[in-house]
């Protein structure tokens, strides 16, 4: 026996947004998918719903809606149900990707390979979840929609979203096939047909989160639309420190000031609606150490060197020793090293520190003299005649040459 084949897809178009979306039944807003029953004629009953009725034997007719779409993350259900005169009827609907959503075939009149039977010229509730999680669940029901006060479910499926399927459902328009029908003239109708989607939801794709730049570096920022919103819709980028930055979908920017950003970037759409996310991105500018000057110091003490200064915005710095003296160590938060017991060098230490952030390094340098502290012999007491010259001599014990003398008292 030959099949009359009654599907319903989803098939690749342009998008269409919204929370909860009625799909129009007005015969003005299908188009033939495609056909080959020149008999085959679209029709609006006095309740509204939609009627495809083919008056040849044995032919067939498809029919799509003009408007798209998009299913990701969305919840499905159309009623429908479809006559051929009490004759054997083959069934099966889907939402393109898939041909076909229900675990059997659906007949009427009788089983066929293992077919369920359901009843001619009555309502089916049928139901279909695409889940944010990449799977999916169909229920068919009469009298109402699954779990639904008073439905009788009939079958459903479940299944598995491939990324490449997951994508053709955000590009999608309702189709409804039927043909190889047993009767002069046959029909099929659509009571009702509406998806409801998840709240709008933005995510910003570039940069990632606490990304840190060079100032001055070219920042891309990128939104995508993770579940629909009504369009027309835009995109404006703010930040917490530069204030409106610039619009649309994606932007590049090198003119970030120095600091921790909040970057926003907001969706406005429908009535006066809007949606937000947000990333943190830091913007550093690379360390530049201000001269330290070279020191000398007398031994026998302990040293402490000067805390460097860096230029405004070289954060997140972290100090090094590069070179210096055995035992001589380094704050790596403030720059400054100290030495426990400096040892004489009277040609000095050469100590290089360093300073690195994310976005790069510097190196200062300067010499430490380290010089042995001056002794004097201690002389005797002296006395000389009153009008004569007097030269002392002072034996210097130790002490690193050349010594600078000076008077204090006499």
């Amino acid at each position: 026996m030959r099949k009359i084949v009654f599907l319903l897809f989803v098939l690749l178009c342009t998008p269409v947004f919204a929370s909860e979306v009625s799909i129009s039944l007005n015969p003005a807003n299908w188009i033939k998918y495609r056909s080959d029953s020149a008999t085959a004629v679209l029709t609006q009953n006095a309740d509204g719903s939609l009627r495809a009725t083919c008056n040849t034997y044995r032919g067939w007719m498809w029919y799509r809606t003009q408007d798209t779409y998009n299913l990701q993350g969305a919840t499905i259900r159309y009623k429908w149900r479809m006559h051929c005169a009490n004759n054997y009827a083959w069934t099966q609907d889907g939402l393109y990707p898939w041909a076909k959503m229900s675990p059997q075939n659906l007949t009427t009149h009788h089983s066929w390979a293992s077919s369920i039977v359901i009843s001619t010229n009555t309502w089916i509730y049928t139901e279909v979840h695409f889940n944010q999680d990449r799977t999916w669940t169909s229920d068919y029901s009469y009298n109402n929609y699954q779990g639904q006060p008073g439905s009788t479910r009939i079958t459903g499926n479940s299944g598995v979203i491939s990324d490449a399927n997951w994508d053709l459902l955000a590009n999608s328009c309702l189709n409804k096939y039927m043909g190889d029908g047993y009767a002069s003239s046959f029909y099929f109708e659509i009571g009702e047909a509406y998806y409801t989607a998840p709240e709008p939801k933005i995510e910003i794709t570039q940069p990632a989160q606490d990304t840190i730049f060079k100032n001055g570096d070219l920042v891309t920022l990128a939104v995508e639309l993770i579940s629909g919103a009504q369009p027309p819709y835009s995109f404006t980028w703010t930040s917490d420190i530069d204030g409106t930055l610039g619009t649309g979908e994606n932007l590049q920017i090198n003119t970030l000031s120095l600091g921790q950003h909040l970057i926003i970037c907001q969706m406005d759409y429908g009535d006066n609606q809007s949606v937000q996310s947000t990333v943190r991105v830091k913007i550093l500018a690379v360390p530049e150490i201000e001269p330290l000057g070279d020191q000398a110091i007398a031994d026998g003490q302990a040293y402490v060197g000067p805390t460097p200064v860096l230029n405004s915005g070289a954060g997140d710095v972290e100090w090094s020793l590069i070179d210096g003296p055995s035992g001589m160590t380094i704050n790596p938060a403030t720059g400054a090293v100290t030495w426990a017991e400096p040892m004489v060098n009277p040609a000095g230490y050469t100590i290089v520190i360093e300073a690195s952030n994310p976005v790069g390094t510097a190196l200062a340098a300067y010499t430490l003299t380290v010089l042995e502290a001056p002794v004097i012999e201690q002389a005797d007491d002296q006395i000389i005649l009153y009008g004569s010259s007097y030269l002392f001599d002072p034996v210097l014990v130790a002490g690193t040459l050349p010594l600078h003398w000076e008077l204090i008292a006499g």
